[in-house]
This record gives structure tokens, C-alpha cells and sequence, in this order.
């Protein structure tokens, strides 16, 4: 039962304590040997049963009602017999009839349904034998009250109760019978508890006892307490077998899912990490009384009203842990009903990401009911313990725990310990969580007890969450005398040798802080080796002295002071360098890593850390060191309180200071240091030794083994925090940190990748990296590392590269496959690549570049966070609601999912602080959001329409925002006076962007007006107008100082303007025909969009183009920068690309880097290194024009310029060397099939119409082209020369138009039906035939050039005779394409259904057919009649030949849009395509090519036994495979080889020789 019902169901559960305990002592007295203690309600009169299964029927809507017994149970649906039934039928007839009897009073209707009741459970078959054997006299006592003439409310009430218990019993006894392992021992124990009080009642029967029930209401309220307790006996007996029932999960547990929930394994407090220490133990017998208690009685409360949440908190050394300890102890001995998790930072309880996790696996164990609904959860998301803390708490917690709450009514509250909230790496965000699913009442029925340090956050946390005042105890508060009072009964308990006035004089010492007993304790008696009386008399003299220490600070000099006496500089400095490499480690390390990293011995380390005992903890398990209290480390790091003079005889240095004080950045200087040495001398290349290349890592079989026998604790430390280390140095030892980062870069960097990537912490690399960055803009003089930066910078972009890719997958690729394909001209490649001689050859292609990462989802905004670490995006255009998704921005995974009721959103932007995420939408409404718990927090209205742009300001207190109502609004979220939200009027046009100043003391905004727009923030008004643009303000920012503003315009130009004056400083205009879209956050770049979809990236100092992204084959919609600069994410129609700042140009973009710079660059290093691209005919052909000075600094060469629009039509010459391509971007073109240079180019005359159809074809001399338009113009041409021969006017809308085979007639296919013959030499038309009655889709002719066939839109094919200008025969129900054999005899047809039917041409019958599962819009023969095959173009984007003599279908793949036509090469080796992706594809045609790529981007050998290589799919549609031959188009291609490549597979180490 929900706790909100708990008051009206259970009005007595919230009386006072006292009578809680009166009744516990009553319950005893009354029954022995019930030793087990209940809960408040199990043990109390209430006026319904406490204890009532999901399957009963509860009614207490009056005082008079009754419990329904319970219905079958769900464990056993049939175990119910029929007697059972009529049993529970008769009970709820018999209460019933208590109700309607009209002429009894209400006493007796109570008594004479419980009387019925007895009878019913005699009577019943298989009733719990001890019950039955009670009934009797039970009957017997109910009839001697009955005489009475009293009758008493209190004795009505209890008689009902029993009355509700005895049906649920009778309901439940088989389910419990079947489900407890202890019934029938129970059952002998409610028998004698039972018989004992009905022996009690007929004492007092005996004694004329009920004779003077009428006149004595002191012996009614005895015998009301006598049947009170067979109440209680027959509560606690269902009680407890529930409670059995509920913890019985040992099957439920077997659940590999629920095995495999992770959870901390320190974090319980009865987890074996020294419990007989102080570090974690319990409160001496006698001491915290007070606090104890109140946490106990909050704990023991079940009532409804009870707070679900106690905070204990306090200073550093108060006992916050102790305390909880104990109520862990106390509570485990009562119920069990406890999850305790102890975080600490120095052990794996310190990842908040365990603790939702742990109290999940615990909880499970402890509530059958709950494990069973959490089994399905985990069933449906296995990863869901890893995912972020709110998602955990949801999904895990909330979910499951609320669905089972009603199993377990009646049951005890489980009490949730957690311990030092503030030693969690993100407690804040648990307890923020937490507070939230409690206050909306969505995690009822348990309790939770937190103990923190009254850190500001957790304080305000708190103070939000409105936690009652004494549900709140500061230990810091408590009167010290009291405390003293504790401290000194615990020291006379650990220290009962010891004089009482020395225990006394250490009392007042300690000053109210039990770690400073407790560490007095272990410095005196040390727990791991025993010292004499005399010898802890003689440290405890050190301790009392005179002059000794009196606070916590002065007693960690004392024991620093002992550790290193009689030490001289030498050996003191090593063991301070000891005690600070475990204060300033990232994480606990053992003993053996501390002596690696300073290059000790382990002896050494451990006499050290030996000797340092009592601050100093070694696990027994791991050997890892910790320090007992937080309280120590913050000691030593601090100067003020850790430099201090240890008099004699403590040290030999005579008035000189014992400086245990840690430098912490010079001492990280050292650790980075360490860090670098460690990996530069352990780190090697394929360090597990893994045996194949062709394998995933998930498919080594023993793959852990080899990482844990291969990668040593010390190697994994240095891998994980070499960058923190980096970073907290600072500007110390600089330049010896300069050249380590340096070094390793150069020598370890990708063995660095390697072994994270296996010990599977490849998400951490990036984050490593980015900490370099920072770490190298310390520097003054950033010229000094302007190389180590880019160095830094390209790693950066390698690791997003190889992680957010399938290459990861299978760790060898990080060589073979990404190395292989990164760019030569990059850093990394010119270090690396020469170390691997023997690895695949790539050659990109010179127009286009991969991007880092593809996220394959619509966005049409996209964001960075602060961090650059996630990605938000959302794509709404074509949805009602919009959800925004968080994503890694270098794995791309997703992280999370933002979903409320948000209309298509518009924009978005991150606060500076990466808490928040603003949303404007196309309603006009403006939405924030918590990205750390996905909660819509709120919703803003004030605009009218579209919101495109919204912003924070730097201190997160106000967003502005533009919309389409021409409006700028200021809102103020967390207003004070005189700071409301404000609409700023001005604009006269849809508003664009807009922008805080670095001092958020101004906004700018930029408009469809043209004009360029400051207001003031503090006045709510608008100071100036700046005015130069021509047309549409696309963006517009402060430049990072705030005296400047910049602004980009569809004009094509970008203007920059003093922002105190308004005058334009500088305009700067764009070179091509772009849309600007974004200002990198520096203002020294901004990024445009075209037509083509490609991003340019221009620097604005220099007014140059830096960076010409091609990629994306869809409307780009967002751009946006990161914040450190180095990336540049964009979001289209169909995914997300993260770029690098160091992508490539277009060769024919000015002033990019000419043709010769890329030659130079790409192609030369393979050159040098192979002789494989020797012969290649793109690359012969560069080659050619550079040594004929086409590449000389005054001349920049153009691209070959290929089709803009998609290719329509696509003809093979008569000598198979050339290939025509017509588009309606306007231009025929003719290419060279053998090197893919384009010959010529014949413009259409087409006009303005960039969409109008174009139609073109080859003769079979290769001596004339033809084209047709939609606008019925049909054009020929004489190909040597290019020169227009003759253009005709068609009468009517041209839809095909082809050669005969000997070159004398065109013939030309109209939308109206008819064809139309023309002589090709004179342009004259020869004739006109009619039959089909609508668009011609296709037309081929028979090898005489005087028959033809058309395919038609009326799904029908004819064939004619132009010798007779008859009809020869009509194939109905077919056709969209159509093709002749070569030898005339046959006709092939394709339709929209996928379907290719092969026809008899003479006789017109139905000779073939197949299903290519897709559209097919191109159909064509093979010229080899000894293989006949047609091949055929579909909408899939696919080319399939089909062998008509095996009925095999290959498919050739590479196109990304719909394929138009086909055709074979005169010798039918090739095919050519083309398609909607603007190419035109020249494929060879093999049956088995050598390799192939899958859906995934991996390349597999002939046979797939070999997984060759990992591929970015942004590179496939460039790629020449084996299959592919040719890519015509303006990008160029991409060309891969293995030809020196022998060694993948089982011995792809050999591709390494350093």
C-alpha cells in the first residue's frame, strides 16, 4: 500500500512513542518466547489487519467494515480448493450478515460474525492444524462473553481485527505453507502462544470473573487486553512468514542481469577493509546516546508522516561515520531491512555511479517483490547501471521499487545509509537526484540516511528540499562537554591501562574531535604490531608533555614527527616524496605502484608507510594505501599548517623545520614526470600479443587474461592521469614537461592508444588530450609550442577518429586501418607512418574530406557543451515535439534523451557552466532544461512565433532571445527588483541571431531588416543601430574583449564595428556564393554553407578560406564552433559530423592550396615508400600536368568541373573509351573512361531552369552527341570539335531520346505517347509513330537500326517497324525501361514493382523474369551473347546484374542516390551508371572481386575469411573498389591497395618495423 494512504487506512500508526512501548511490553508480557521484535504496526490494535497481500481486498470505508479474505494466490492459481473457497465465501457471508442483522445491536452482529467465523475455520479441511486445534477454545470464550450483559467498543474492535487476520490467513495458508521453509515450526509456536492466553481467559472464567464484567470495567479492560493479544500473536505470526516470503530471492538472484548489476565492493559497512579499526567501526558502548536514538526512532517510524530523509552532518573528525556505522549495526540486528553505502576517496565507493547500482543490488536482495520487477527493467536495458546518475535512479529505483511497493505492505521500512556524500566524486548530483524523486512522493517506502561535511552545495541542497529542522543534526553544534564525555569513555575502553588522569589530560586535547583520539589511539597502540605497557606509556608521554600537541594539527605533527626521526636529508626526502605520492595520487594505489613510480624498492615504501601507521591504511586485500581521515591530506597540502619545527629528540636537525608541507604543483610536475617514464619505458606495440587482425577484441577468447598478464597497475596509472598530473603542474618544471609530452607523442602516443582501448578506457584519451591543451596554453609565448599544439591538436582529432569509429572494435586497426587513412600531410602520419611499411595504401580523394565523427541522425540544431566533451542536438522540422539528445562528442554515443512537451525546436545553446540547455521552438516558446537529470525545468512565453536564437548570458541570470515576431526578449530567471523580463522592440524583420557582451552588460541582434542592433541589459532599452548590410544579418557576436562587433551577412560580406561608437571598422567579402552561419568563440573564423552542402570554414584576419568541408549529402541546417576552436560540429537532414579545424580545401577554391601542394603532400610519401601507385591513371595524370608546369605558383588549376545535378543518362562510345553524361545542370559531358578525365564539356542552352530534364546520347562511332530538353529543343553535335551542328524544335515534351546502332537516325520519345524519327546528320525528321496513349519511358533499337522497342507509362511495350511505320507487337502490363539483345532476339523490360521480364521478340512470349526487390528505372543487355546478362539501374541506389543463365544476382553499391540508367561497354567487361549523387560509375564487371565492403565499413577478402581493413563510410561513395573502375564527378576518388599488404590477418604485427 502506497505511504500517501497510510493515514486514512492506519489512523493509530501515529501515536507517541511512549504507547508504541507500552504496547511492546504488553505483547510480551502476555506471550513468551516471541523474542523477535516487530514494527510499530505489526504490533499494535489498529482497527484493520497491517499485514494485507497484493491479491486481497481491503474495505474500511466505515467503522463497521470488514477484510475480504484474499483471493487465490498468484503463485499457485489452482492450489485453492473448493472448500477453501466456500470457507472464504462463508466468511465474507458471515461478516455480511453481522452487518444487515436489523434487529441486533451492533455488539452482537461483531460477535456473532466472529463466532461464525471460528466455526467456519473448525470446520475447513486443511487449515492450519495448531489454528484448528485453538478454535475450540476460543469458541468457548466468545460464548461466555456473549452471556454477559456488557458490551465494550474497545473488545468489538479487537474481535474485528482478529476476525481480518483469521480470513487472511485461511487465503494465504497454502502460498505460505509452499513459500516458507519455517511454517510448520512456526506453526507449533502460534499453537502454544495461542493456547497460553485461552488458558489465561478461562482463569479468569474460573474465577466468576465475567459475572462482573457489567459492573466493573477494570476487569473488562483486562479481558479486552487478554484478547488483544491473541491479536498480537496472530499479527506477528503473519508478520514475520510474510517477511520470510519477501526476503526468500535466492531464485530471483540466480538472474544473470541482476549478477551482473556492478556494485561497489567497499562500500557496505560489513565490507572486510580493516572494520576492526577506527577508520570504520562503531561508536563506543555508552557514547552519542542522544543522536543514536533520535536516528533510531526516525528509522523504527513507518508512519506516513515519518520524513523520508535524515542529514547527519558535521566538521572533518566528528564521527560522522562511526555514528552511521553503529546504525548500520543496530539496525542490521533488528531486520536486516539496511543498505549501507560508505563512500570514501579512497576506495571504488568513491564513483557515485556505483552507489544507485549498489543500493539497487542490495535491495533486491532483501525484497523478493522488488527483484522480480527489477529483473524485466534490466532485461531491457543491460547497461542501464552505467548510465547517468538520474537515468539510474529512474529506471532502476524509482521504476521497479514503486511497482512492488504494494507486495510489501505492512512490511518494515528499509532504511538506505549513505556515508560521506561529500568524498563521492558527484554526491551532489546523487543527493539532487534523490531530493527530487522524493520530494514528488515517487520513492515511497524507504528511508534514506546521508552524512556529509556541511558543504555549501549539500547545504543548499538541503535547504531546497525543506528538510524538517530536526531531521538536521550538526555534530559541530553539539555542546563540547558531551562530546568530551563520549571521547573519554572511548578511550577508556581503547586505552584501559592507561591512567584515567593521563585518558582525562588526551580528553581535553582532542578538543571535541574523535579523529584526533582515534589517532592518538593508533600512534600509541599501534594496530598491526603490539607494543609493551612501558612503550605506550612512553608515546603517550610524547603526546601530554608540555609544549605537545593540543588540536588535530598539532597531534599530525607529532605522529609526522615520530615517522621521521633520526632520518637524515636523504632518506627524509624519499619518504616524504612516499607520503606525498599518496596524497597526491588520482585514485588509491598499492604499495608496488608508489615504489614504481618514484623508483623505489617495496621494502622502502613499505618500512615508510609502515611507520606512518596511524594516519596510513593498507588494505590486506590490494595493498592499496588510503589515509584513514580526509582531514590528513588536506593537512599536508597546506603550508600554513604543515611547516613546523619538530624539537628534539624527534629530529636530528637542530632548530630547523620538518617541511612535510606538499608543494602539490611541484610534486604533480613530478608524477607527470613519472607518468611519462613509466609508459615511454612499459608501453609497447600489440602489447597483449593479440594473434589476428581479423578478429574483434570480443572474439579473443582470452582477452582479459592477456590485458591483466600484460598491462601492469603501475602502467594502467600512468595511461589513466598522466594529463591530470600535467594539467595541476602547472607552470612548474615547464620545460621538461615541454619535451616528455613531446616524446611521448612521438614515441608512445599510439602504443598509449592501443593500451587504453584494450583495458576498455578509450573514452578517456580525448579528455587526457584536451587537458594537454589547456595545459600548453599556459604558456606566455604560445609561438614557443605553436608544434607541440598541433601535434597535441592532431592526436586529439587521431582519438576521436579511431574511438567514435567500428576500427576500435578490433584494437590491431588502430594501425591498419586508422593510421593507414589519416592524412599524410598530418603530424602523426609523419611520425608514425614510416615506423609501418607494410600497411594498406590509401589515397584520398583531392575534393572532400571524412570528418571525425558521423552521427547518423537528423538535427537540425546542434550545440557544443562548455567542455566540448557532449554534443545536443534535436531535429524537429517534420515532427509535432522535438526531444533533445546529449551525445559523447568523441565516441558518439548517446548519452541521454531530453523529452517533454516541446514543439519543434529552433535552437539551443548550453550555459556556460554546462548545467542548463535553453531550447527556442517554433511555437514562440523557450524551454530549460537540467542536462544533469534531463528535467524540463521551464517553460517561457512571450513570443509569438519562431525563436531562432536563443542565448545565456555568461552568469547564467538571463536568456535572450530572438524570434520571427521581430521581437528580442530579455528574460530574467531569477529576477530581483526592478529586473523583470522585457521585450525589446526595434526590429522591422525576422530576428536572427543574437549575443551577450563578455560583461553581459549589453545584447546584440541581427535581423532579416538588414541591421545590426545593441540594447542594454540593465535598462531595457536599445542604444545604437548599426547600419551597412545590403540584405538578410545571418549572424552576428562581441568579439571576446567586448570593444568589437562582428557581423556576416547574405550580401557576402562580414563587417566589424566598434561597439561603443557603432563605426564600421573593417568589411571583409566572401570570394563564393555562401550563406555565414557562425563565429568561432575567439572571432578570429567563421562558417558558411552552400548550395552543395559543404561548409566553409574563413579566417577573418587574413580574409582567406581556411577549411572546405564536403560531406554531407543533405540540407545542412547548424553550424557551430567548439569552445577551444579545434572543431566544428554541423547537423543536416540525416546526421551530425564533428570536423577537424585541419581538413582539406577545394583545389579550386582561392587562395586554398593548389593541386600541386595536395600531389605533394598525399601522393609523394606513398611514392617514396611503394611503387604501387605506379601506373595509376589519375595519378599519371597529375603527374603529367605537373611536369608540363600546369602546377606553377601563377596558374591555379581548376577541378575537372563534373556534373552539379544528377547525371540522367550515361552511354558507353562505340570503342568503349569514352563515356557521355548528360544532367539538367545544363551540360553534356564526355569523359575519358580509362583516367576519368573529363574530354569536353557541350552546354544545352538550356536557360535559367537548373531543374529541367536533360536527355543525351552517343553515336555508335563516337562521331555525334545528341541532346533533348524538356523545353523541346533537340541538339546534335560534332564531338571532335564540340562545334553545335543542327537544333530542331520538337513539338511536344521530349522523355527519351537514343542512337540507332548505325549512327543514322535519332529517335526521340514524347510525353504524349509518340515517338519521332530524325535523320542524325541533317536533323530532319523522318517519322512519327503513335500507339501508346502516355509518356514514353524508354526506347532501344534492334541491331538493324530499322526496329525499335518502347517501353510507356501505360504499362505497355511495343515494338515497331520503321521500314512500314507499323505496330509490330504490344506487351501488356510491363515497363518502365526497355532493352534489345545484342542479337535482337530477345527484349528485357523493368518496372516500378522491381520486376525484369525477358520477352521473345518475336513471338512475344514471356521467356523469363525476376524480383530485384526495389524500382527499377534502367534496364540493359550484355553484348556477350556466350554470358548473357542484363543489368539494371533502381531507386535504391543500387546496380544489379543479373546472369540469365544461373539466375544469380550480383549488386554493385556505391552510388548514394537513385540510379537513372545503364549501360554495357561494347565488350560488356564495364558498366556504366548514372545517378542522383551527381556521378557517373564505370564498373567492372566481375563475378568475384578480391575484396568488398560491408554495411559497416569493413573490408573483407574474396572468401570472407580475412577482415581486411575499417573504412569511414564517408569515404565509400569515392572509394574505387575492385568492382568499381571509374567515379566520374567533380570529387575525385579514392584508391586503396593491398598489394604490398601480406601481412594482415594472423601476422599483422610484421606491419610494424620500427
Amino acid at each position: 500500500m502506497p505511504f500517501q494512504y497510510w493515514p486514512k487506512r492506519f489512523p493509530r500508526l501515529g501515536r507517541r512513542k511512549k504507547q508504541r512501548n507500552n504496547s511492546h511490553a504488553e505483547h510480551s508480557s502476555a506471550v513468551s518466547g516471541n523474542d523477535r521484535e516487530l514494527p510499530p504496526e505489526a504490533s499494535q490494535a489498529s482497527d484493520t489487519p497491517s499485514v494485507v497481500t497484493s491479491t486481497a481486498i481491503s474495505r474500511n470505508d466505515s467503522a463497521n467494515s470488514e477484510l475480504v479474505p484474499a483471493t487465490v494466490s498468484r503463485a499457485d492459481p489452482t492450489s485453492v480448493s473448493t472448500s477453501d473457497t466456500a470457507s472464504s465465501a462463508a466468511i465474507r457471508n458471515a461478516s455480511a450478515d453481522s452487518k444487515t442483522a436489523a434487529k441486533t445491536t451492533a455488539s452482537a452482529t461483531v460477535l456473532h460474525g466472529f463466532q461464525e467465523a471460528l466455526k467456519i475455520v473448525k470446520e475447513a479441511s486443511d487449515v492450519f492444524v495448531p489454528l484448528k486445534s485453538v478454535v475450540g477454545g476460543l469458541l468457548a470464550c466468545v460464548d461466555a462473553y456473549q452471556r454477559t450483559a456488557a458490551n465494550h467498543e474497545e473488545m468489538e474492535k479487537v474481535i474485528r481485527n482478529i476476525n481480518g487476520l483469521l480470513a487472511t490467513l485461511i487465503a494465504k495458508r497454502l502460498e505460505w505453507r509452499s513459500a516458507s521453509k519455517n511454517s510448520d515450526a512456526r506453526m507449533v509456536k502460534l499453537e502454544g502462544d495461542l493456547n497460553q492466553i485461552i488458558e489465561e481467559i478461562n482463569g479468569l472464567q474460573s474465577r466468576g470473573f465475567l459475572a462482573r464484567l457489567a459492573e466493573n470495567a477494570a476487569d473488562a479492560r483486562e479481558l479486552v487486553a487478554a484478547y488483544q493479544n491473541i491479536e498480537k500473536v496472530l499479527r506477528a505470526f503473519q508478520f514475520e512468514i510474510s517477511l520470510e516470503i519477501e526476503q526468500n530471492v535466492q531464485d530471483i538472484l540466480k538472474e544473470v542481469v541482476i549478477r551482473d548489476l556492478r556494485r561497489s565492493r567497499d562500500a557496505s559497512f560489513r565490507a572486510a577493509i580493516k572494520t576492526d579499526t577506527l577508520s570504520r567501526g562503531p561508536c563506543t558502548s555508552g557514547t552519542r546516546v542522544e543522536i543514536l536514538d533520535k536516528i533510531m526512532s526516525w528509522a523504527r517510524d513507518n508512519t506516513a508522516d515519518s520524513p523520508p530523509v535524515f542529514w547527519l552532518t558535521g566538521l572533518a573528525g566528528t564521527g560522522k561515520t562511526t555514528i552511521a556505522y553503529t546504525i548500520c549495526q543496530r539496525i542490521w540486528a533488528e531486520n536486516k531491512l539496511l543498505v549501507s553505502f560508505f563512500c570514501s576517496r579512497q576506495l571504488d565507493s568513491k564513483d557515485s555511479q556505483l552507489i544507485v547500482p549498489t543500493i539497487c543490488r542490495n535491495l533486491a536482495e532483501l525484497f523478493r517483490s522488488y527483484a522480480t520487477e527489477l529483473v524485466p527493467v534490466l532485461q531491457a536495458d543491460s547497461v542501464l547501471g552505467e548510465a547517468r546518475i538520474h537515468e539510474q535512479i529512474d529506471g532502476l529505483l524509482v521504476a521497479p521499487w514503486s511497482a512492488s511497493l504494494p507486495k510489501r505492505d505492512g512490511l518494515p521500512v528499509p532504511v538506505v545509509v549513505i556515508d560521506a556524500l561529500d568524498e563521492s566524486d558527484d554526491g551532489v548530483e546523487f543527493l539532487k537526484n534523490l531530493f527530487r524523486v522524493v520530494g514528488d512522493k515517487h520513492l515511497m517506502g524507504i528511508k534514506f540516511l546521508v552524512t556529509s561535511r556541511a558543504e555549501p552545495k549539500i547545504e543548499k541542497l538541503c535547504h531546497s528540499f525543506q528538510l524538517p529542522a530536526d531531521m538536521i543534526y550538526r555534530l559541530h553544534e553539539v555542546p563540547k562537554v558531551g562530546v568530551q564525555a563520549d571521547i573519554a569513555k572511548f578511550l577508556a575502553e581503547q586505552l584501559p591501562e592507561v591512567d584515567t588522569n593521563e585518558r582525562t589530560q588526551l580528553t581535553l586535547r582532542a578538543d571535541g574531535l574523535f579523529i584526533f583520539a582515534a589517532t592518538a589511539v593508533r600512534f600509541i597502540s599501534p594496530p598491526d604490531y603490539p607494543l609493551s605497557q612501558y612503550e605506550q606509556r612512553e608515546k603517550l608521554q610524547e603526546l601530554l608533555e608540555p609544549g605537545s600537541p593540543s588540536g588535530l594539527d598539532e597531534l599530525y605533527k607529532q605522529v609526522l614527527s615520530v615517522a621521521f626521526r633520526e632520518e637524515d636529508a636523504k632518506y627524509l626526502r624519499r619518504r616524504l616524496d612516499i607520503l606525498h605520492a599518496v596524497v597526491c595520487a588520482q585514485e588509491l594505489i598499492s604499495i608496488s605502484v608508489i615504489a614504481q613510480l618514484l623508483s623505489l624498492d617495496e621494502g622502502t615504501t613499505m618500512t615508510c608507510i609502515n611507520s606512518l601507521h596511524s594516519v596510513l591504511y593498507v588494505s590486506p586485500l590490494d595493498r592499496l594505501v588510503s589515509c584513514y581521515h580526509a582531514s590528513f591530506p588536506e593537512f599536508i597540502l597546506d603550508a600554513q599548517r604543515s611547516q613546523f619545527i619538530a624539537p628534539p629528540p624527534f629530529t636530528k636537525m637542530k632548530s630547523q623545520e620538518l617541511e612535510v608541507f606538499c608543494d602539490k604543483p611541484v610534486f604533480d610536475s613530478r608524477l607527470a614526470n613519472c607518468c611519462f617514464r613509466i609508459m615511454e619505458s612499459e608501453l609497447r606495440f600489440n602489447i597483449c600479443k593479440l594473434s589476428s587482425s581479423s578478429k574483434l577484441d570480443r572474439e579473443v577468447d582470452n582477452l582479459h587474461d592477456l590485458v591483466e598478464a600484460n598491462i601492469s597497475s603501475v602502467v594502467r596509472y600512468a595511461a589513466h592521469h598522466w594529463g591530470q598530473h600535467l594539467l595541476a603542474a602547472g607552470r612548474t618544471d615547464r620545460s621538461s614537461l615541454h619535451g616528455k609530452l613531446q616524446a611521448f607523442l612521438a614515441n608512445v602516443f599510439l602504443f598509449w592508444l592501443e593500451a587504453m582501448n584494450l583495458l576498455g578506457s578509450k573514452s578517456l584519451c580525448f579528455p587526457l588530450l584536451q587537458v594537454a591543451r589547456r595545459w600548453l596554453k599556459l604558456e606566455d609565448e604560445p609561438k614557443a609550442e605553436s608544434y607541440l599544439s598541433d601535434l597535441v591538436d592532431d592526436a586529439a582529432n587521431f582519438v576521436t577518429s579511431f574511438i567514435g569509429s567500428s576500427a576500435c572494435q578490433s584494437t590491431p586497426h588502430l594501425y591498419i586501418s586508422c593510421l593507414s587513412t589519416w592524412s599524410s600531410s598530418a603530424p602523426i602520419s609523419k611520425i608514425w607512418k614510416p615506423r609501418f611499411k607494410h600497411l594498406p595504401l590509401f589515397l584520398p580523394a583531392p575534393v572532400g574530406t571524412a570528418s571525425l565523427l558521423t552521427i547518423p541522425t537528423s538535427a537540425v540544431v546542434v550545440a557544443f557543451s562548455p567542455d566540448d566533451l557532449k554534443l545536443a542536438s534535436s531535429g524537429g522540422w517534420f515532427s509535432e515535439f522535438s526531444v533533445v539528445k546529449i551525445w559523447d562528442s568523441t565516441t558518439g554515443e548517446l548519452l541521454q534523451e531530453l523529452v517533454g512537451p516541446v514543439n519543434r525546436i529552433t535552437s539551443m545553446s548550453f550555459s556556460d557552466d554546462g548545467a542548463w540547455i535553453v531550447s527556442g521552438c517554433a511555437d514562440g516558446s523557450i524551454h530549460i532544461w537540467d542536462v544533469s537529470t534531463g528535467e524540463h525545468l521551464k517553460v517561457l512565453f512571450g513570443h509569438i512565433d519562431c525563436v531562432m536564437a536563443v542565448a545565456f548570458s555568461h552568469d547564467t541570470r538571463y536568456i535572450v532571445s530572438g524570434s520571427w515576431d521581430t521581437s528580442v526578449c530579455l528574460w530574467a530567471l531569477e529576477p530581483k527588483v526592478g529586473d523583470q523580463s522585457k521585450q525589446l522592440r526595434g526590429h522591422t524583420g525576422w530576428v536572427t541571431s543574437v549575443a551577450f557582451s563578455p560583461d553581459d552588460t549589453q545584447v546584440v541582434s541581427c535581423s532579416f531588416d538588414n541591421s545590426v542592433r545593441i540594447w542594454d541589459v540593465k535598462m531595457r532599452q536599445q542604444v545604437r543601430v548599426l547600419i551597412g548590410h545590403t540584405y538578410v544579418v545571418s549572424c552576428v557576436m562581441f568579439s571576446p574583449c567586448g570593444s568589437q562587433i562582428l557581423s556576416a551577412s547574405q550580401d557576402m560580406s562580414l563587417r566589424i564595428w566598434d561597439a561603443s561608437t557603432g563605426e564600421e571598422l573593417k568589411q571583409f567579402d566572401f570570394t563564393s556564393d555562401v550563406t555565414p552561419f557562425a563565429f568561432s568563440r575567439d572571432g578570429q573564423k567563421i562558417a558558411s554553407r552552400s548550395l552543395d552542402n559543404s561548409i566553409q570554414v574563413w579566417d577573418i584576419t587574413k580574409e582567406e578560406l581556411l577549411n572546405d568541408l564536403i560531406g554531407h549529402t543533405d540540407q545542412v541546417w547548424s553550424v557551430m564552433f567548439s569552445h577551444d576552436g579545434t572543431r566544428i560540429v554541423s547537423g543536416s537532414d540525416n546526421s551530425i559530423h564533428v570536423w577537424t579545424m585541419t581538413a582539406s580545401k577545394r583545389l579550386d577554391s582561392t587562395p586554398c592550396q593548389s593541386a600541386w601542394n595536395w600531389l605533394v603532400q598525399e601522393c609523394r610519401p606513398h611514392w617514396e615508400l611503394q611503387s604501387v601507385w605506379e601506373g595509376d591513371p589519375f595519378i599519371e595524370s597529375i603527374k603529367k600536368l605537373a611536369l608540363n608546369g600546369c602546377f606553377h605558383d601563377s596558374k591555379r588549376p581548376k577541378m575537372l568541373k563534373g556534373h552539379t545535378h544528377r547525371v540522367q543518362c550515361v552511354v558507353f562510345s562505340s570503342d568503349g573509351e569514352q563515356v557521355i553524361s548528360s544532367s539538367p545542370d545544363k551540360t553534356i559531358q564526355i569523359w575519358d573512361t580509362t583516367t576519368g578525365q573529363q574530354l569536353k564539356e557541350l552546354d544545352h542552352h538550356l536557360g535559367s531552369d537548373r531543374d529541367c530534364q536533360s536527355l543525351a546520347s552517343l553515336s555508335s562511332d563516337g562521331t555525334l552527341a545528341c541532346s533533348a530538353t524538356e523545353k523541346s529543343i533537340l541538339s546534335i553535335w560534332d564531338t571532335a570539335s564540340g562545334i553545335l551542328l543542327k537544333e530542331q524544335c520538337i513539338d511536344g515534351i521530349v522523355t527519351w531520346l537514343s542512337f540507332s546502332p548505325d549512327s543514322t537516325r535519332i529517335v526521340t520519345g514524347l510525353e504524349s505517347g509518340s515517338l519521332i524519327i530524325w535523320g542524325s546528320r541533317t536533323g530532319e525528321q523522318l517519322g512519327t509513330l503513335k500507339g501508346h496513349r502516355a509518356d514514353i519511358t524508354s526506347v532501344a533499337f534492334f541491331p538493324d537500326s530499322f526496329q525499335l522497342v518502347s517501353g510507356s507509362d501505360d504499362r505497355s511495350i511495343r515494338t515497331w517497324d520503321m521500314r512500314n511505320g507499323g505496330n509490330m507487337k504490344v506487351l501488356t502490363g510491363h515497363a518502365t525501361s526497355v532493352a534489345v539483345s545484342v542479337g535482337g532476339e530477345k527484349i528485357v523490360s523493368g518496372s516500378p514493382d522491381g520486376s525484369v521480364i525477358v520477352w521473345d521478340a518475336k513471338t512475344g512470349a514471356r521467356l523469363k523474369d525476376i524480383n530485384l526487390g526495389g524500382w527499377v528505372n534502367s534496364v540493359a543487355f550484355s553484348p556477350r551473347v556466350e554470358h548473357p546478362q542484363i543489368v539494371a539501374g533502381l531507386k535504391d541506389n543500387s546496380v544489379r546484374v543479373w546472369d540469365e543463365t544461373t539466375g544469380a544476382v550480383r549488386v554493385l553499391r556505391g552510388h548514394t542516390g537513385r540510379v537513372w540508367s545503364v549501360a554495357f561497354s561494347p565488350d560488356g567487361t564495364r558498366i556504366v551508371s548514372g545517378s542522383d549523387d551527381t556521378s557517373a560509375r564505370v564498373w567492372r564487371n566481375i563475378d568475384d572481386p578480391s575484396w568488398h565492403v560491408d554495411s559497416e565499413g569493413w573490408i573483407w577478402s574474396h572468401d570472407d575469411s580475412l577482415r581486411l581493413m575499417w573504412l569511414s563510410p564517408e569515404w565509400h561513395p569515392s572509394l574505387l573498389t575492385p568492382e568499381t573502375a571509374m567515379i566520374l564527378w567533380q570529387k575525385g576518388y579514392c584508391t586503396l591497395s593491398f598489394e604490398d599488404c601480406n601481412h594482415l590477418g594472423e601476422e599483422w604485427h610484421k606491419c610494424y618495423s620500427p
